[in-house]
């Protein structure tokens, strides 16, 4: 289970790629040079140390302070997203003089598109030929006056200026950002916005941004990545942009636990709160009357709060995780609760924003303060608000992420312990009536060094009024070590009469090695190689890389299928398809092979591309126990 958690924590499969392969620029026939008027004399050019402006007479940098506008895109990279994902990674470099070191990445209709101003990027519901030619679909923009500060641009509502209190986001000489576009159930595209940042081995940004590129222009046809600098000063490195397809995951509700005379939820009553205590009707969790399990009457408050004492992490090594489930307010009065984390069993909770910021906590505070939390409150109780050890309370219904709580809304945070000590905050919302999440955000150094050494952590729910409503609520925690890998992206392709499997880990805990599986029907699978671990002692926190191959001719021969190589060859002139062609390829021989050899059932494989094929990787731990990637689905594509 804690291996699909930390996959949906990262939005999937999608994870940055901290050892991405650069791709070429100069001369490049991937991506290709557009100059606006202002940039007619210069063009984008990799030095070997920087991606930068370069007069095209000889190379050398444009003068700091000049402007102009010059664009590469990636025309090679074009993605369908009602099928397919989009991804570019880019270094951030530091500005070449204290002068501002801007530029964009993002995506275009357009694949000779030259470029415009962050926020001129299509918001229209039905948008015109002439914006999907001169208009951005979606953006990051590094700018300010040292171009440390990220924005986003979506096809939803204001510019997001990142370098808040939100989040608190600066760019840093090496961070590695990643962009990916991802369909979505209800036809529009998210945009999950990573950065990983070297010096300490994490993520210091994730955010997922929903209906970034509107159904309209998702229906419109391919887009493509782009690289737009507008002056001397800029500098990035290790730019590469990839398209494959997209193969979503299916949500799975969380388990509601008990909470009417519960040996794990225990009641803490605050003094406002002695006659009343927290129940499920069966419908709602809410305030009960202890003589009669009435509803505590509206417009009343109390305190009451339930912890599971039971369910103690420890944050140095642990993950702890809460589910609820938002309902409606009883009435038209406030729907207040707060759902966190504290580390006294016997919490009788507080509205929230008391939550412990100190660097070294006092025991009082350790009795007395959330560790973090979310609350619900407002006029109506729709509005969220995250409280953690850093910063001010940040509110989400606000133009950064814009969300409010509907009903039936499955609401998920969970503290992580990082590297450095302290514990993130990963706060999600599906929604079903949508059939996707809604809101998807971590918050770093959520709970400080000082509080995850301190000692177990405990979930809490805390009720305020008598119009609260919720519902499904459930905790989990465990070792991170139950996961033994986190998988990144996962791709196949033929090369050098080569089947080749390619995939990546982010992080590696007590790992052995790797299984490489194939199935023609997405249920039964077949091992079909094995790859050793390449962390230290079967540890790492590092992105690793990795790769399998088994010679295309000798498994062309295990089913005289050396046409399929035929057919892969001839799909290759296809530009959009090359890599969907080669997983393709890939699959068709590798699943030849396992028929001969080990097919139990006897049944035959179709590789006439009117069935889909299936891989996954397995990974074993040095216990044997086995965990599995995502199922990478891929068709024929003719």
């Amino acid at each position: 289970m804690l291996n699909v958690f930390l996959l949906s924590v990262c939005l999937l499969m999608f994870n940055q790629d901290a050892t991405a392969q650069c791709d070429p620029i100069n001369g490049s026939t991937d991506w290709i040079q557009h100059n606006g008027a202002s940039g007619a004399n210069y063009y984008i050019y990799d030095d070997g140390t920087n991606i930068r402006h370069a007069l095209k007479a000889d190379n050398n940098r444009l003068a700091n302070g000049s402007n102009a506008a010059n664009t590469v895109v990636k025309e090679t990279a074009g993605a369908d997203l009602n099928t397919e994902y989009s991804q570019i990674t880019i270094t951030y470099k530091a500005a070449n003089t204290t002068g501002a070191n801007n530029w964009m990445i993002g995506w275009s209709a357009n694949p000779e598109f030259i470029g415009a101003g962050s926020t001129s990027r299509i918001q229209a519901a039905n948008p015109t030929a002439t914006q999907y030619q001169t208009q951005w679909l979606a953006n990051i923009l590094l700018g300010g006056s040292a171009g440390t500060t990220m924005a986003i641009n979506t096809a939803q509502g204001a510019t997001k200026t990142i370098s808040t209190a939100d989040y608190g986001y600066t760019a840093a000489d090496g961070d590695v950002i990643t962009a990916t576009l991802i369909p979505q159930p209800d036809g529009t595209a998210a945009l999950t916005v990573k950065v990983y940042r070297p010096s300490v081995g994490y993520d210091v940004f994730n955010t997922t941004y929903y209906a970034a590129v509107n159904a309209a222009s998702v229906a419109n046809g391919d887009i493509y990545p782009v690289l737009y600098m507008t002056t001397g000063a800029s500098n990035v490195a290790c730019l590469s942009a990839v398209a494959d397809t997209y193969t979503p995951s299916t949500f799975a509700a969380p388990s509601c636990q008990t909470i009417n005379s519960s040996t794990d939820w225990l009641q803490r009553n605050g003094a406002s709160g002695a006659n009343y205590y927290i129940y499920d009707d069966g419908t709602n969790i809410r305030h009960a009357l202890k003589t009669n399990n009435n509803r505590l009457a509206n417009g009343s408050t109390a305190a009451n709060a339930i912890v599971k004492t039971s369910g103690g992490a420890n944050l140095a090594t642990d993950y702890s995780q809460i589910s609820i489930t938002y309902k409606t307010a009883n009435s038209g009065g406030a729907n207040n609760w707060v759902l966190g984390w504290t580390a006294n069993p016997d919490f009788t909770g507080n509205n929230g924003g008391s939550r412990i910021q100190a660097a070294n906590p006092t025991a009082t505070q350790y009795e007395t303060m959330w560790l973090a939390n979310i609350l619900f409150a407002g006029g109506t109780g729709q509005n969220m608000a995250v409280n953690t050890s850093e910063g001010v309370t940040k509110n989400i219904n606000t133009s950064q992420l814009d969300y409010n709580g509907q009903d039936g809304d499955i609401i998920t945070a969970t503290l992580i312990p990082e590297p450095d000590g302290t514990a993130s905050l990963n706060v999600k919302v599906y929604r079903p009536s949508l059939g996707r999440y809604v809101l998807n955000t971590t918050y770093r150094n959520a709970v400080n060094a000082a509080s995850v050494a301190h000692g177990p952590i405990y979930p809490a729910l805390y009720l305020i009024n008598g119009e609260t409503n919720v519902s499904c609520l459930s905790s989990t925690t465990g070792p991170l070590s139950a996961l033994p890998v986190g998988f990144g992206r996962i791709s196949g392709k033929i090369s050098n009469d080569q089947l080749v499997i390619n995939w990546q880990t982010l992080t590696e805990s007590n790992n052995d090695h790797f299984e490489i599986e194939a199935s023609a029907d997405g249920k039964n699978f077949t091992k079909i190689g094995t790859v050793a671990s390449q962390a230290t002692d079967g540890n790492s926190s590092q992105p690793l890389n990795y790769e399998f191959s088994i010679e295309a001719a000798g498994a062309s021969a295990l089913m005289g299928i050396g046409s399929l190589i035929l057919l892969a060859g001839s799909l290759m002139a296809k530009r959009r398809n090359r890599k969907i062609i080669g997983l393709s390829a890939l699959s068709f021989m590798v699943f030849a092979a396992t028929f001969v050899s080990c097919n139990k059932k006897g049944d035959a494989l179709d590789v006439s591309g009117n069935k889909p094929l299936y891989i996954r990787i397995a990974q074993v731990d040095k216990d044997g126990k086995k965990a599995y990637s995502e199922v990478v689905k891929v068709f024929n594509q003719k």
